[in-house]
């Protein structure tokens, strides 16, 4: 590894692990105290090295991947490729794995996500609700409504 992938690689490092800490710890922390299934705050924290350690591989890897892939082609190329590449590594193995194994609700997810990807939205509210996102229960799990009759 070079000085400028080693350099990359601890970059991704904090950045992925400073979203991680705003976008699951703050924003959506609160969903997840409530949500069946996941491990409480106090637990997690015992085992927190693991947390560090997949940010920190997933770092390396991603500063690798891109080393590795970096051609004397346009940019513009060079990018969109990246970010397949990366996608197919990471967000969409992990979302569909995150789906079967985890009871949190994808609405949770969803708003994770949106989060994630606007920084203008960093209070943790979707553009046109007021109050941050809550978990309900499933429709079918409800007493009927009056109006169901």
């Amino acid at each position: 590894m070079t000085k400028k992938c080693i350099i990359s690689a601890v970059v991704m490092f904090i950045m992925a692990w400073g979203l991680s800490i705003v976008v699951h710890g703050v924003l959506l922390g609160g969903d997840y105290s409530v949500t069946q299934g996941m491990r409480p705050p106090e637990e997690a924290q015992k085992i927190i090295y693991w947390l560090i350690l997949a940010q920190a591989i997933f770092g390396v890897a991603f500063a690798w991947v891109y080393m590795q892939g970096k051609e004397d082609k346009p940019w513009l190329v060079q990018g969109i490729r990246f970010g397949i590449a990366v996608a197919a590594l990471t967000v969409i193995p992990t979302y569909l794995i995150y789906h079967v194994v985890t009871p949190v609700p994808l609405r949770a997810r969803d708003q994770a996500d949106r989060v994630r990807h606007d920084p203008r939205r960093a209070d943790g509210r979707r553009a046109g609700l007021d109050q941050p996102l809550t978990i309900r229960q499933p429709a079918s799990s409800r007493a009927p409504s009056a109006r169901s009759h």
